[in-house]
């Protein structure tokens, strides 16, 4: 079972860690773009725990590496980012979070409800029917249900999408179901992000620290400066103008998210 792709040649000097949990391929068009001027490492996540995931995406990347690299990470994959930085030091030398989750509880209360309003009337009712079936635990459609979920959050966490925006749902070979390693997994980080255990790792963590964010991203840019900036004093934040969730897929924000990912 492949659990990493390699783009560009070696030294590979960046790995760019997907969300969801679950949602393996989506950073696929970063790291093909970025391969054009160093090696880039995208590790598939298939393990069904928070601590699965942390040990797999060092085992899938440390093998591949002569020395540290800059891990970047998007939406949960930024978390899980910051958590492998913390667990495994000696792997990362820098640490982007590209559209981080917020890091406390308070910071998250109003990301759904900033998704429904920038959804249609239809699309709205399709969403809480998906909502009600996959808490109804159908499985018959439980997978096909949750990608068509996705794709609703995605079309809202996107404020204008490039003309040759890919696929939302790149086919990946995982060893689960999406669906069912998303609900293995986001569970057990929510808890861990009202216990304080996620904001806690991050005393651990001594290499640089980056932010990238969306200014119109439906999880809010505060919920990761403020708490994250207790422990990193000397964090770089870059706020994108007219930009949503997924920065390489919006017209007016993925030239400069570009720049930014080659600077840093």
């Amino acid at each position: 079972m492949m659990n990493i792709r390699k783009y560009g040649k070696s030294p590979y000097e960046l790995a760019v860690v997907h969300g969801g949990p679950g949602g393996a391929g989506e950073v696929e068009p970063v790291a093909r773009f970025l391969s054009r001027f160093f090696g880039v490492l995208e590790p598939i996540q298939n393990a069904r725990s928070v601590k699965g995931q942390v040990d797999e995406l060092y085992g899938s990347t440390r093998p591949l590496v002569d020395k540290p690299v800059v891990l970047a990470g998007h939406s949960w994959g930024a978390w899980l980012s910051l958590l492998c930085a913390a667990k495994y030091p000696e792997l990362v030398k820098k640490l982007i979070l590209i559209s981080s989750g917020p890091f406390e509880d308070r910071y998250a209360e109003g990301i759904n409800r900033q998704r429904i309003s920038r959804l249609s009337v239809n699309e709205r009712k399709e969403y809480f029917d998906i909502l009600n079936r996959l808490g109804n635990n159908n499985p018959p459609s439980r997978n096909d249900d949750f990608l068509r979920l996705g794709d609703l959050c995605k079309k809202a966490d996107i404020v204008e999408p490039v003309d040759d925006a890919p696929a939302f749902t790149p086919a990946v070979e995982l060893t689960d179901d999406p669906e069912k390693i998303h609900m293995s997994i986001w569970p057990e980080a929510a808890r861990l992000r009202t216990s304080g255990g996620l904001l806690s790792s991050a005393a651990c963590i001594k290499c640089p620290v980056i932010v990238i964010h969306g200014d119109n991203d439906s999880h809010p840019f505060q919920g990761v400066k403020e708490p994250l900036s207790r422990h990193f004093k000397n964090m770089q934040c870059y706020v994108l103008d007219k930009c949503g969730h997924y920065p390489w897929l919006e017209k007016h924000a993925s030239v400069k998210f570009y720049e930014i990912m080659r600077y840093e």
